[in-house]
């Protein structure tokens, strides 16, 4: 199920509650305008004006609104009980709304030019016209408009309790520095604190918070071995990424999560299936079939339009079955940048000891094992991989840490910290010393000792 299909389907169903909820329209926040015009012989309202992608027109059960990006393509239906509302945030996103009460808005965002339908927020606040805040229980959540990982922050403090809890935020403004100037109103006196958000880095995020670890496209599985942390440049722009792993004890869905540092900030960058070599416990010998299943976590293949294409492994495995084992290794290809889910490229499954093995490619059953390694050949082809180089943390944590005590993650997160600081002043010193022999010939002294 796509992005944009799984969005559309939140969106109805926060709105068939409203359909229940507003049983009269009430004023709409940004002005009303007859019904004047007809379309198709239906009365349809006129008050979206300069929005040619946009048909508003009244039936039975309220207002169907119909969005078209810019090819004239449909891309988003939905019957409202109460005449929506449109705002113009640049000349391709737009801010569409219901307004059931005062304070009651539900808004999301539409992008017209990538069609992109946002995720429905509850009276959220609008800022630098890139992102949302919003209100969970008593934490403040900033993210940008379309869930794109530029920005994700939450921040708990001691708001003042409002009927409408977002207006306990009176100002949010992001500053060049990357860092976030926050004001809000605190405790029950409402007194007006100002607050500065520094900058965010690997060790500043909780990463033992559950939406860093289980608010995935990609869910993972049981695991014994709990969640890893790893560093390395994977897009090969000079600076690290943070890759947090979940290798599923067998059941598959291995799941790896790429964070990235930019401009004060971390942020998503990507999820995918994949796991380390060393734990693929498989019984047939797959790497020998072909060399781009020869993988260690995230293999990165680059051609002469420096054009990038990733590939992983997933792999599951039961024994004890009176056939035998009975065992399924997937080659999956992620695009990194794309915010797309990775595409199942290959497939081998096998059931022991009678060594009864199906192969199949981009969904094609394949007979015979030379013909999959020639159809990865030919798909390969004028790719040259890159080396990925990772180092690992040695904390990790059980994969329970989610529901631990906060005394226990706090304490848990203070090791993670630890061993992460060590392994990046690892790689600088490494970094180093590699850029002084480029330069130099020579090792520096204090990295030779």
């Amino acid at each position: 199920m796509s992005n944009l299909l799984k969005e559309q389907i939140t969106n109805k169903k926060i709105l068939q509650i409203l359909l229940v909820v507003c049983t009269l329209c009430f004023a709409i926040e940004y002005g009303q305008s007859g019904l004047g015009e007809e379309h198709d012989g239906v009365a349809v309202s006129t008050n979206y004006q300069g929005h040619d992608g946009v048909i508003c027109r009244e039936v039975t059960e309220g207002y169907e609104l119909v969005l078209y990006n810019n090819e004239n393509e449909e891309v988003f239906s939905m019957v409202y009980p109460c005449e929506p509302w449109i705002v113009n945030i640049t000349e391709e996103v737009w801010q569409i709304g219901v307004s059931t009460g005062n304070p009651s808005r539900y808004v999301f965002y539409f992008d017209r030019q990538n069609s992109k339908i946002s995720k429905t927020f509850f009276n959220p606040i609008l800022f630098d016209n890139m992102y949302v805040a919003y209100m969970e229980g008593n934490k403040l959540i900033l993210e940008d408009i379309f869930s794109e990982g530029i920005l994700c922050e939450k921040i708990t403090r001691d708001y003042s309790k409002m009927a409408d809890p977002i207006s306990a935020v009176d100002s949010i403004e992001i500053l060049e520095n990357g860092e976030i100037l926050l004001q809000y109103y605190k405790g029950d006196d409402m007194e007006l604190v100002s607050e500065i958000i520094e900058e965010s880095s690997y060790l500043t995020v909780d990463w033992t918070d559950f939406e860093i670890l289980m608010g995935h496209t990609i869910e993972p599985e049981d695991s014994g071995r709990g969640w890893e942390f790893s560093i390395a440049d994977v897009d090969f722009d000079g600076t690290l990424e943070l890759l947090v792993t979940f290798a599923a004890n067998h059941c598959g869905q291995n799941a790896l999560y790429i964070y990235k540092q930019e401009n004060g900030r971390v942020f998503s960058f990507a999820d995918t299936n994949a796991v380390f070599g060393k734990y693929v416990m498989s019984d047939i010998d797959y790497k020998a079939i072909s060399p781009y299943m020869d993988i260690d976590l995230l293999a990165a293949y680059k051609n002469q339009n420096n054009e990038y294409r990733y590939l992983s492994l997933d792999y599951s495995f039961f024994g004890g079955n009176e056939r035998g084992n009975i065992g399924t290794v997937t080659l999956y290809e992620t695009i990194l940048d794309k915010q797309t889910a990775p595409v199942k490229l290959a497939e081998i499954s096998y059931v022991l000891p009678e060594e009864t093995v199906e192969m199949y490619f981009r969904g094609e059953r394949i007979y015979e094992a030379g013909e999959l390694k020639d159809q990865l050949d030919e798909y390969m082809e004028g790719y040259t991989e890159l080396e990925i180089k990772y180092e690992t943390a040695t904390k990790s944590f059980s994969r329970d840490i989610v529901s631990q005590s906060d005394e226990y993650k706090a304490k848990e997160l203070v090791e993670l910290y630890k061993s992460l600081e060590e392994l990046l002043a690892e790689r600088k010193e490494l970094e180093e010393a590699e850029k002084d022999i480029k330069e130099n010939g020579t090792i520096a002294h204090d990295v030779m000792d």
